[in-house]
């Protein structure tokens, strides 16, 4: 590698590293890396922190691809994270290296040739923290592209690529440690029962002596706590069970 293109990609990294060590919230740092990603031509993000408690699932892919994957049952049967955890080295992975993942099941090969037509045909898979008794970390980052071209990539830029994983994830740990998500409070509780019962907003508003800019606030702060309920969170639950066997 010469050395202005060496010095372009170091000057690009220590961007990316003050960029996510700045960042106030997860959601900055996961914009901040998957824009990153996009940049090199990988605009498939996935980032599964599992754990006993608290596991987190980041992805681009569309929410309706995880409904379909949550539907199909593939979390149970879905060989990534075993591939991941095998050893700590950068793998490659997607349709296009399908052959390097050893013998699949059917299934496990559906799964490859599915997520290959939302755009993640070729990449790579990386590990930040290795499989333990609280699960694991990794990520899975792919781009709509052709085996010889993601190996161009990765020749040029592997190193650069790896790095920005274990920033990235460095960056979310040091918000994240020690840190739960609250239940929401008994007024954002009653507001929910009272939507879920069929009231409107401002009939939910009329039955608790809210005002109108009280509710928006309680509404929107009930839903940042039960944001379980999306299919990120539904796909990491269901992956923890899987790896940590919760």
């Amino acid at each position: 590698m010469g050395g202005a293109v060496l010095g372009m990609l170091n000057s690009e990294i220590m961007e990316f590293m003050v960029e996510v060590n700045s960042a106030m919230t997860r959601d900055q740092i996961w914009n901040s890396t998957t824009r990153f990603f996009a940049s090199k031509g990988l605009k498939t993000v996935s980032f599964f922190d599992l754990k006993s408690k608290n596991s987190v699932f980041h992805s681009t892919l569309p929410d309706w691809w995880l409904k379909y994957y949550l539907d199909q049952g593939y979390a149970e049967v879905d060989s990534l994270l075993d591939y991941c955890s095998s050893n700590m080295r950068v793998k490659p992975a997607g349709i296009e290296f399908i052959e390097c993942r050893g013998k699949l099941s059917a299934k496990q090969r559906q799964i490859i040739c599915d997520v290959s037509e939302v755009g993640a045909k070729a990449g790579f898979t990386c590990t930040s923290r290795e499989r333990g008794p609280d699960g694991m970390a990794v990520w899975a980052i792919f781009g709509d592209m052709k085996a010889q071209d993601m190996e161009h990539l990765w020749a040029e830029q592997g190193e650069v690529l790896k790095l920005a994983t274990h920033l990235s994830y460095n960056a979310m740990q040091k918000l994240t440690n020690g840190q739960t998500t609250p239940d929401p409070k008994p007024l954002e509780q009653e507001y929910l029962r009272h939507l879920i019962g069929g009231l409107s907003p401002k009939e939910a508003t009329f039955h608790i002596s809210f005002r109108p800019h009280e509710a928006n606030f309680h509404l929107s702060m009930a839903r940042r706590k039960l944001a379980s309920n999306s299919n990120d969170q539904l796909v990491a639950k269901a992956l923890a069970q899987k790896v940590i066997g919760l």
